[in-house]
């Protein structure tokens, strides 16, 4: 029986879209899989928030969050995996 072992990080960007809309922003995880197949995200205020920290990073369960500008600014990070579970690059975004 042959196996193969995938321990390089997903090779396309990840397909994760934020939308402007009057009362929240929403974003959108999209899936290719193997290579986009799951996310992990946090958001919090730019002053306490720091995308290269591992903690405080939940699973994405559902395809969208909004994020509602009542409580703004936001600082946006997620963390894209493929169908292995390795990480890719980090996506940082400022919501004002």
């Amino acid at each position: 029986m042959a196996v193969r072992i995938d321990t390089t990080p997903p090779d396309i960007p990840a397909p994760l879209t934020i939308t402007e809309g009057e009362v929240a922003w929403f974003v959108e995880f999209h899936t290719v899989d193997p290579e986009i197949s799951t996310y992990r995200y946090k958001f919090g205020r730019p002053a306490d928030t720091r995308c290269d920290q591992p903690a405080d990073y939940r699973l994405a369960l559902i395809p969208f969050i909004p994020l509602p500008k009542a409580n703004r600014p936001y600082l946006f990070c997620a963390i894209a995996y493929d169908a292995a579970q390795n990480a890719g690059t980090p996506i940082e975004a400022l919501l004002p």
